[in-house]
């Protein structure tokens, strides 16, 4: 396992070869820039293959054929009058127009452009084929509609002189529009190819070939090194798996080394209390034995009266501690009011010593609720326990713990408070005082709290701990008036069988 500060292996061979591998990215880009350039511009490497261009004929070379694209153009303004004018302003409606647009100008040379141009303000209408950015000026409407309204299609010049239109009226549009087709007027430069044969000399040639193999061998690096980093990754994968069940299995064995400390600090307490209760039985016997051989018949009843505390008290703990040894809750019906004087009992001399007062406030007329007595007196005087050590900071006029009870009927549910004047507990702090091994207590266990919420959960309810405003804590437990369902097994057990 690596220890903190540390990086397991695979990560540290990882990175580096994540670094390898930007390295080679960055060389392999700019080669591959290289080449791109040299292979892009060759007549500025070697001037010599200028001169060995060879003239293409393009498409303005070849002959206009005005009757064709006169037809065209009927047919295409014969579409635009059938439409509506919301069709006209819908690019789905206008698909079928702009292919024939298309499909004219692929069978007339030159033929750059169709679109519909407004006369009044010189705004285009509607593109049908291409668009050339050689837009209508004043004097360029001025001829268009000198020219048109001599009637007939009419061939202009373009605004900027670059194409040749051919405008053809629109009937009955307002405002008026043309269809104009424009062609290319003059040819373009003569297009430059190369042949096989284009001089290029054997060094640059050498060098292009070089160059070629060089990024060829540099992707075939970075693809390799791309399927060693997927194959790492799921080596590094399995390997954080392990990682994470050996710390498992070291969580589970410190929780269970901590419970067995948390019972062995329980049996010394139980075996201490037993030790106590059980002398005074036998003392209380002794006595009794004295008296029966004197013949003082009239003192055996006090001294059978404390026998029988000692042996009511000796009943008493091992029943409030058989929660700790056993899972399950044994519920009956049982008075709140009741159990919480039990509880107080069980805290009572420890209150004494530190001078606090606590006070029973449960409503006698609660009715019995179904749970498990001991359980609960268990958890509520770990809870008053835990009160009274807080306060040792408290004015004494001011060392108070009361325990209220608010019965909710259609949520099916009561909660118990028991609240204290101490320090309170910080809200960052509201959780962890639940989780094992935690205390804000010096030289406590960390138990007690984690033991209070597992019994409660136990009982089918839930513990939380808010603020006693204006000072102090309020610790509210929360139960069901009817038992719920036992589950199956505990996730949350305090302390397990040894066997």
């Amino acid at each position: 396992m690596a220890t903190s500060g540390t990086w397991p292996a695979a990560p540290r061979q990882r990175i580096r070869w994540l670094r390898r591998l930007a390295v080679a990215a960055a060389v392999g880009t700019v080669t591959l820039l290289l080449a791109l350039i040299w292979e892009l511009l060759p007549a500025r490497l070697d001037p010599n293959r200028a001169a060995q261009a060879v003239a293409v004929p393009t498409a303005a070379d070849r002959p206009r054929d005005t009757v064709a694209g006169d037809a065209c153009a009927r047919q295409l303004i014969g579409a635009w009058v059938q439409l509506s004018p919301t069709q006209r302003r819908s690019d789905l409606d206008l698909l079928p127009l702009s292919a024939t647009a298309l499909r004219c100008s692929a069978d007339q040379p030159g033929l750059v452009e169709a679109h519909l141009l407004r006369l009044d303000d010189g705004q285009p209408e509607r593109y049908l084929h291409g668009e050339t950015e050689d837009f209508a000026t004043p004097d360029y409407l001025a001829r268009a509609r000198t020219a048109l309204a001599r009637g007939g299609p009419v061939e202009l010049e373009a605004p900027t002189g670059r194409f040749s239109d051919r405008l053809h009226a629109v009937p009955g549009s307002q405002p008026p529009l043309v269809l104009v087709q424009r062609y290319q007027s003059m040819a373009p430069p003569l297009a430059v190819v190369l042949g096989p044969s284009d001089g290029v000399p054997v060094a640059v040639r050498q060098v292009q070939v070089l160059l070629s193999v060089l990024a060829v061998g540099l992707v075939g690096l970075v693809g390799g090194s791309l399927r060693w980093l997927s194959r790492s990754q799921r080596d590094y994968r399995r390997e954080l798996e392990s990682l994470n069940e050996q710390l498992r299995q070291d969580a589970l064995k410190l929780r269970q080394d901590s419970l067995i400390q948390l019972m062995g600090h329980r049996s010394g307490e139980l075996l201490h209390k037993l030790s106590n209760h059980s002398g005074a039985c036998l003392v209380a016997l002794d006595g009794v034995a004295k008296h029966l051989k004197a013949g003082r018949h009239d003192l055996l009843d006090e001294g059978v009266r404390i026998a029988g505390r000692a042996a009511q008290h000796l009943h008493d703990i091992v029943e409030r501690y058989r929660p700790v040894l056993r899972d399950e809750a044994a519920k009956e019906p049982s008075l709140l009011r009741d159990t919480v004087t039990d509880a107080m009992a069980q805290v009572s001399g420890y209150a004494a010593t530190h001078r606090v007062v606590m006070h029973n406030a449960v409503s006698a007329e609660l009715p019995a609720i179904t749970m498990d007595r001991l359980i609960l007196c268990e958890v509520l005087s770990n809870l008053l326990h835990n009160a009274i050590s807080v306060m040792e900071t408290t004015p004494l006029t001011n060392r108070l713990i009361s325990v209220e009870n608010y019965l909710d009927e259609d949520a099916g549910q009561v909660q118990i408070h028991v609240r204290d004047r101490g320090p309170g507990v910080p809200a960052a702090l509201c959780e962890k005082v639940f989780e094992h091994g935690y205390s804000t207590r010096r030289g406590g266990s960390g138990w007690g709290l984690y033991i209070c919420r597992h019994w409660v959960e136990k009982l089918g309810g839930r513990l939380i701990v808010t603020d006693n405003l204006p000072r102090g804590a309020d610790f509210i437990i929360t139960l069901p008036l009817t038992p719920p369902a036992v589950p199956e097994e505990s996730t949350h057990a305090p302390v397990q069988p040894v066997a």
